[in-house]
């Protein structure tokens, strides 16, 4: 989960970013040592941006903490859900590893082996699992 904040009107910064015309960034913040660090943006056209202003306004805060999906055909960011329970962006460190797995894309198996390395092996004497070997079937 990212934070997204509202003080990103990327008008002119959007131009220079090579940022389709009448799209804005919104920039996302991941938790470094306390201190919130931008990582990526959000793509916005004028409309999404006045909804997400008048969203922000209706709630009023000015950090909302969202999970996002990264929309590889359009090579940008896709909120997927607002995380209204947590209060701080991820870990700096979390967010990186998860950025990680999407970009290697990893199957199912060989997450829980990365997550779960003791769970993993037990049991798996062989076995790409068991062995940190890459699985087939990408």
């Amino acid at each position: 989960a990212d934070a997204v904040r509202p003080d990103a009107r990327g008008d002119a910064g959007s131009a220079a970013a090579g940022l389709p015309p009448g799209t804005i960034a919104v920039p996302m913040y991941a938790n470094a040592r306390g201190d919130d660090v931008q990582i990526a943006h959000l793509e916005l056209t004028e409309a999404q941006r006045r909804a997400y202003h008048d969203f922000m306004r209706s709630r009023n805060t000015a950090i909302l903490i969202v999970e996002c999906n990264y929309d590889v055909a359009h090579s940008t960011w896709r909120v997927k859900r607002i995380r209204d329970k947590k209060a701080r962006p991820n870990a700096i460190s979390t967010a990186w590893h998860t950025m990680e797995i999407m970009a290697e894309d990893i199957t199912g198996a060989e997450l829980v082996t990365r997550l779960c390395p003791a769970a993993s092996t037990r049991g798996a004497g062989s076995g790409a699992a068991a062995s940190g070997a890459p699985a087939s079937g990408r």
